[in-house]
This record gives structure tokens, sequence and C-alpha cells, in this order.
């Protein structure tokens, strides 16, 4: 389960995953890019099926971190492996279909060393775009929905306002203070009665 954190503002939360994001990707090509550089055979066309991502593992943790500043180290080492096994998988398939291309169409000397370093190009983009699809939903979806309540409005059903958690926990003793004897004896919402405060509560997702 993604962990709660107290971001300023959705909007801060949404500038740091965008930044996660792109910086876990780049990472990705990067590193591709240059692991299979050493492996020449990826290139040339030999069934090459695993690419080790070992040296991947740590930053990409550290990565995940930092967004949540510290927390749910759990939650962000699987998303971590879901993410290279996605760059790893995608290595795969490239390689596969990389060796029946050149058995297909065989090239060699210059037209080779330019098929080289277009594969070399293509795969590490490849792997960090499908490390980026797996791990962007677990960030902007499960992080995101238990780090915000929202509030959807009645009358069309669409999302109007999101709090952070701790934010939202405010409003909630807040509102139950309006049915407080003496801490709401002055307030407007001492009027509703329980079935209108179901109502309300039906709207909001403050769990």
């Amino acid at each position: 389960m993604a962990p709660v954190v107290e971001y300023a503002s959705r909007q801060a939360f949404l500038d740091m995953a965008e930044r996660a994001l792109q910086e876990y990707g780049e990472t990705v090509m990067l590193f591709a890019q240059a692991a299979v550089r050493q492996t020449p055979a990826a290139g040339a066309g030999v069934a090459v099926r695993e690419l080790d991502c070992a040296p991947l593992r740590a930053r990409g943790l550290a990565m995940l971190l930092r967004l949540t500043f510290g927390r749910g180290r759990w939650w962000a080492a699987i998303a971590n492996e879901h993410a290279l096994a996605a760059a790893a998988a995608f290595f795969r398939r490239s390689c596969v279909m990389n060796l029946a291309w050149l058995m297909a169409v065989p090239v060699a000397g210059r037209e080779l060393q330019m098929h080289r370093r277009q594969f070399y190009h293509s795969l590490g983009a490849g792997m960090g775009c499908a490390s980026v699809r797996e791990l962007g939903p677990r960030i902007t979806g499960a992080l995101h929905a238990r780090c915000f309540a929202h509030f959807r409005e009645p009358a069309r059903g669409c999302l109007r306002a999101y709090l952070p958690r701790r934010a939202a926990l405010e409003h909630l003793v807040a509102a139950a203070s309006m049915q407080h004897p003496r801490l709401g004896a002055a307030s407007p919402g001492r009027v509703l009665d329980l079935d209108a405060w179901q109502v309300i509560a039906g709207f909001l997702d403050f769990a």
C-alpha cells in the first residue's frame, strides 16, 4: 500500500511526480544504452535474453524515496521492481525482434555499425518509456489517492477539490465541532440533521 505523505499541495505533488518520472525514465534510458554498448551481441543479432538491472535497483529506489520523503520503503521497492521488470521485458522483446530482422536482412560493415547505433538509441528510449508507463499509475494513481482526499460535486458528480489528508482531517474536526453543544453553539451547521450530514458525507472521500 502506498504511504501517506504530507505534500504542501496537490500541485506540489504533481510537479514532484512529473520530475521523478522524467528522471527515472532518463536514468533507465542512459543505463540501457551504456549497458548494451558493452554487450555487442545485442546489436549484432545474437539472442540476449537478460540485462542485469541490479545497478539500477538502488538508484531507482532512491529516486522514489525522494518523492515520498523517505516514507513507504516497501511500496517504493515493489514499484521499482515492477518498473525494472517492464524495462527488462522490453529489452528481451527488442533483442528477439532485432535478431529476426538481421536474419531476414543481413547487413555488414558500415551498415551494421549504423544499425547498432540506431538499435542502442531506440532500445534505451523504449526501456525508459516502458518503465515510466509501469511506474506512472502507481504514483499518479495509488500514491495520489493515499495522499489526497477529494470532494465530488453533488449535481454532476465531477471532482471539485483535492485536499492533503492532514488538511482533510482538520476539516472533519471542524465539521464535527459544529455539532458540539459548546463549540458549535453559534455555528449554522447546528441546523443540519443526520440525513443532511449523510448526504454531504456521500460526496467526500476522507477515508
